[in-house]
């Protein structure tokens, strides 16, 4: 289960387990095991504001913290998501995917970029 940062929130874990590419761009908390029974799943958006799915074990105060830390580090959450599954898809944007430049701002992948990153990977 991929962490995304080291830094413990309000004494939880940040992470997103490797069956989640599926889904749109999410964190979950949970104590050290990485268990998720019990943890907190918060959708995030682009613009790194956040919808609590589920709260798992955790208090709102708590919650809080997390997806105040999430939005102050929403990049660091991006880039590892992009490097684990690729294509980043956000909460409240469904079916649109995106891509991270080099320089780390976010794309829309539309059908002609897709197809130039296709043929100059292919290159």
């Amino acid at each position: 289960m991929p962490k995304w940062t080291d830094t413990k929130v309000a004494g939880y874990t940040l992470y997103f387990t490797t069956h989640d590419g599926g889904e749109p761009v999410h964190s979950h908390a949970s104590t050290k095991r990485l268990v998720e029974a019990g943890s907190a799943k918060i959708w995030v958006y682009q613009n790194g504001n956040t919808e609590v799915a589920d709260s798992g074990n955790l208090s709102s105060t708590e919650i809080k913290r997390i997806c105040k830390f999430i939005k102050e580090n929403k990049q660091d959450l991006f880039e590892v998501w992009h490097t684990t599954f690729g294509d980043l898809e956000f909460f409240g944007a469904p079916g649109k995917k995106f891509n991270l430049t080099e320089k780390g701002d976010i794309t829309a992948l539309t059908p002609s970029n897709v197809f130039v990153e296709k043929n100059q990977k292919n290159k």
